[in-house]
């Protein structure tokens, strides 16, 4: 029996609700990777991370909205563009939770996707405010970008990034590692991710290294 990666069993005490439990599975491009001349390229199907939208958000809300404040306060605010993903996943979070939701968004230019997006926020928060752009959101709500709530209404960091969302994407490095030592993949060299607020990156970072990935 492999010895379990540091840090596992210290993770593994971290209260969480269970929404990422089986490894996602790796997806191999050998065709993209042919052409682009890479000896391997794949993708981890986050996106299929249940019961949210997939993605990175249902790691980081999986350990964040299992703790205090967000656990026992009545509702949560939460700001993203009018197409966030962010803002998707807190609202279906809501409903699954019996919580409220109330979205405060920015603009950003439409396309298919952002308009599908905002039409699920739009079913599922409580209540929606618009704000003209990020500076304005930050100048009349500076206490959601700070991060700052009360004991009723908790406040979701922007991308839910903080110390516990980030431990989702810890999490994430070290499934990715112990897949790697499965053979479910060669080490990877390089891992890219979407940079949003920055936790994914720094979160997978962690993961990593706890993992003995050099990639």
């Amino acid at each position: 029996m492999t010895a379990p990666f540091p840090g596992t069993a210290a993770l593994a005490a971290i209260p969480r609700l269970g929404w990422a439990q089986e490894p996602t599975p790796i997806t191999e491009l050998p065709e993209l990777a042919a052409e682009l001349g890479l000896g391997w390229l794949g993708v981890k199907r986050d996106d299929l991370c249940t019961p949210l939208h997939g993605g990175s958000k249902t790691r980081k809300l999986d350990f964040l909205l299992a703790a205090a404040p967000w656990r026992d306060a009545r509702g949560w605010r939460a700001m993203g563009a009018i197409g966030s993903g962010q803002l998707v996943a807190c609202a279906t979070a809501a409903g699954l939770l019996g919580k409220e939701l109330r979205a405060h968004l920015f603009w950003e230019q439409p396309s298919i996707g952002v308009l599908d997006n905002l039409a699920h926020t739009a079913s599922h928060a409580s209540a929606l405010r618009y704000h003209r752009s990020r500076v304005s959101l930050a100048l009349t709500a500076p206490a959601l970008l700070l991060g700052r709530g009360d004991a009723e209404w908790a406040t979701i960091p922007p991308g839910a990034t903080c110390l516990l969302g980030n431990l989702g994407l810890v999490r994430a490095g070290l499934e990715l590692g112990e897949q790697v030592r499965a053979g479910v993949l060669p080490e990877p060299e390089v891992v890219y991710v979407a940079l949003g607020s920055g936790g994914t990156a720094a979160g997978l970072a962690v993961g990593l290294g706890l993992a003995g990935l050099r990639s």
